[in-house]
């Protein structure tokens, strides 16, 4: 991936990195990524990618928006052997750009991250992902409803989790009401 007038991000199995800033596969405390869009009158007046990689010392964000006119229009002076930086693309372009990135996190940071979270867990520590405590007897939440708060626990066996709109939703089998909700773009997970 190449932006205008920053560094190319790299994503391999040693870990991800952009000019300076390094994270290696080790490292990696959290992801999270998302699609925002916005629409007034029905129609996508704005859509902004992003992805963050973090480590307990540092984040490497990567995000940028839909291309504006202005972009658009530059493509008729770029040279033919000219990179096209990314919010130059058109939406399609952009989108397909974005599913690449996420995918090699997925293949190349996600799973050293899960095997170390699950280390910590089956080693007795509590982890948590947004509002969710993760622990050896399963996901404990704060389950709110339209009058009432409850605190529940769930067992490993009966956790489910759907992603819906952008949030994940974390209930039971046996009790779908008591859940609860986290923007995917906006906790790491």
């Amino acid at each position: 991936l190449r932006q205008r007038d920053r560094a190319p991000l790299i994503i391999d199995s040693k870990g991800i990195r952009s000019g300076p800033i390094v994270l290696q596969t080790q490292d990696v405390e959290g992801v999270q990524w998302g699609i925002c869009s916005r629409t007034e009158y029905r129609f996508e007046v704005d859509r902004s990618f992003s992805l963050c990689v973090a480590s307990s010392a540092v984040a490497l964000p990567v995000w940028w928006n839909k291309r504006g006119i202005i972009a658009a229009t530059w493509s008729l002076f770029r040279k033919q052997e000219e990179t096209i930086p990314v919010t130059e693309m058109s939406s399609d372009q952009q989108e397909a750009v974005f599913q690449d990135i996420i995918d090699a996190v997925l293949h190349n940071i996600v799973p050293p991250l899960v095997r170390k979270l699950l280390r910590r867990i089956r080693g007795g520590q509590d982890v948590q992902v947004g509002p969710c405590t993760l622990s050896c007897s399963g996901i404990a939440f704060r389950a709110t409803g339209s009058s009432t708060t409850k605190d529940c626990q769930v067992p490993w066996l009966v956790a489910e989790t759907q992603m819906a709109t952008g949030q994940v939703f974390v209930y039971s089998r046996e009790d779908p009401k008591s859940m609860v909700s986290m923007a995917a773009r906006d906790t790491y997970n």
